[in-house]
């Protein structure tokens, strides 16, 4: 009995209580499911992994209090995408006994053959804080309209920064059948020190269909499995008090204006920074104290992954002394982690002597009264003076008229004087239609109202179109009217 007991007890320490929980029984071949196990044990071992690709892995705890207990649960989430067809077990060993689950996998949409996602070589190593990038290049023999990954946000363990491609980039591999298309672009930065794996992606394709006969598109998936990295952290010896951490070597360029100020002006100190380096938490470089209040605004920040990833910031900083005399403006220093010499260094502005003298203190300028005669003789050689102008702009403006008449209005005195000489309606509208067939070469007998405004504009075509219908259905059907034809064609 003592050693029954005995190895009951041992059982129960040897194993946690775990429980796996699935989003679905049942998934699609090429799509993906959620599983989640928990266990107040810490990590636990999945048994019938290796039936499924792990799209993604993510963990995290969660606390309970009750009862005056408190129990800490760590959770596992995965995304896992099945490899084949058929039914498959996963189970982790709990104290009493194994939990297990079936997941059932259906034949879904068609896999896309001849299809493949290459990424850039994801290194193996990283240090907390450092960027790296990876890109997403579609394989494919068959012809491709549309393709794009499912999102992939930032979490508590990576930073993640889309630089989205436009999909322009086609190329042959080597000597292959095989076409390469760039479909996206990430940057990650790892927030933590520990084994991470960089998320797998799922792919949504729509490919043309190999089998079929008429060429048709069907839509499908291509699944990515995750990638373990290790990221190390950044040492303490040697690490400057003042690091915020810029990760990777910055190159430093900065400028200063006038020195020498007068009370209540500043001097702008403009800084830019640039280079494959983490420039995320980059602090404000100088603070306002009893001897200078600080403004600081970002001007420029430009990210690019062509050549890896490559950043230029640039900020400018305004610093007003607040007391006359000579001030001393720190040198700026900006500590950085150095990934190729694996130590600490720093980029340095210089001090900047300031100069601040008292504000001038302009005297008024002196008031001159001059005789009152002299200003009399001046208005009244200013009114003869307008009095020319006047004359001068009402000239100019009888000129322009009759230059508008005779040269931008050819022949259109004469249509307006048929106009007023024609006795009854239809002699009217047919010196209207002359001129209009004449001038603007379109028959308005004939031409419809979308016709008439692409010759007209839409309130000159309105008003045609009204005054044609008023004298059609005074001609022909007798309908009394008050519309005084002449007028209207002349305003025309």
């Amino acid at each position: 009995m003592f050693y029954l007991s005995l190895f009951l007890l041992l059982f129960n320490l040897s194993y946690s209580d775990a429980q796996i929980e699935l989003e679905s029984g049942e998934v699609a071949l090429g799509d993906t499911i959620g599983v989640t196990v928990s266990s107040d044990e810490g990590d636990v071992d999945i048994e019938g992994l290796e039936n499924f690709i792990i799209v993604s892995q993510n963990s995290g705890h969660r606390t309970f209090i009750g009862n005056g207990k408190v129990t800490s649960t760590q959770q596992t989430s995965y995304m896992l995408s099945p490899k084949k067809v058929g039914s498959f077990e996963i189970a982790v060993q709990a104290k009493d006994g194994k939990r297990k689950k079936l997941i059932k996998v259906v034949a879904g949409e068609p896999i896309a053959e001849d299809s493949s996602i290459k990424i850039s070589k994801v290194p193996n190593k990283v240090y907390e804080g450092e960027k790296f990038v990876v890109n997403y290049d579609l394989l494919t023999k068959r012809e491709v309209a549309d393709a794009k990954f499912r999102p992939l946000k930032s979490n508590e363990n990576f930073k993640v920064q889309e630089f989205p491609s436009n999909h322009k980039g086609v190329s042959r591999v080597g000597l292959s059948k095989y076409a390469k298309v760039n479909i996206d672009n990430l940057v990650f930065t790892p927030l933590k020190s520990q084994d991470l794996f960089v998320p797998g992606r799922v792919l949504d394709l729509t490919i043309k269909n190999s089998r079929s006969f008429m060429g048709m598109f069907v839509d499908t998936h291509l699944v990515l499995e995750e990638h373990k990295i290790t990221v190390l952290p950044l040492p303490t010896d040697g690490k400057p008090a003042i690091f915020t951490g810029v990760v990777g070597t910055p190159a430093l360029e900065w400028s200063s204006s006038d020195t020498e100020i007068e009370q209540g002006e500043a001097i702008s100190v403009n800084i830019k920074l640039f280079g494959n380096c983490n420039l995320d938490n980059l602090p404000e470089f100088i603070q306002s104290d009893q001897n200078f209040k600080v403004f600081q605004t970002t001007i420029e920040s430009k990210e690019s992954i062509e050549n890896g990833y490559f950043i230029t910031k640039s900020f400018e900083i305004a610093i007003t002394p607040k007391k006359v005399g000579e001030h001393i403006v720190p040198a700026i220093e900006i500590p950085y982690f150095d990934l190729s010499k694996k130590k600490y260094g720093s980029v340095t502005t210089r001090e900047i002597k300031v100069v601040v003298i008292p504000k001038a203190v302009h005297a008024a300028a002196p008031i001159v009264i001059e005789q009152v005669n002299d200003y009399s003789k001046y208005n009244k050689i200013f009114a003869k003076f307008n009095i020319i102008i006047f004359i001068s702009f009402i000239i100019l403006l009888i000129i322009l008229r009759l230059i508008f008449k005779h040269i931008f209005r050819p022949g259109l005195s004469s249509v307006l004087r048929d106009l007023k000489n024609a006795e009854t309606s239809d002699e009217q509208f047919q010196i209207f239609f002359n001129a209009a067939l004449e001038k603007k070469e379109i028959d308005l007998k004939h031409a419809s109202f979308e016709e008439i405004k692409g010759v007209f504009d839409k309130k000159a075509g309105h008003k045609i179109v009204d005054v044609i219908s008023k004298w059609e259905r005074a001609k022909y059907f007798d309908e009394s009217h008050n519309t005084n034809f002449k007028r209207e064609l002349s305003n025309i």
